[in-house]
């Protein structure tokens, strides 16, 4: 069975503010723990957002690379799907933004 979690948080910027962020990969190994390096591989035209992006985990013991592919809705929703890894068999998720 895989491994499924779900949560939510309030940020005080705009859903447009958070997904600039979200769409920023390039900028992850800075400040997501474990992620040494991100190289986005192709990105939509219309958006210039991430469409394919190769990630490198280095966190101790657990070490891969992996490419996710995106899906963009805007400033409201981004769900990334795992197309290919060297451990890794699943790493499906979405992010939400609602503005409140």
């Amino acid at each position: 069975m895989a491994d499924q979690t779900e949560s939510s948080i309030i940020i005080d910027a705009s859903p447009q503010q958070v997904m600039t962020v979200i769409a920023d990969l390039a900028a992850y190994p800075q400040w997501s723990d474990g992620i040494s390096s991100v190289t986005v591989l192709a990105v939509y035209e219309d958006d210039n957002r991430p469409a394919d992006a190769r990630f490198v985990l280095d966190s101790g013991a657990i070490k891969d690379t992996y490419e996710l592919e995106y899906d963009w809705d805007g400033d409201a929703r981004v769900s990334w799907t795992l197309t290919k890894g060297d451990m890794l068999t699943a790493l499906d998720g979405t992010y939400e933004l609602t503005d409140n």
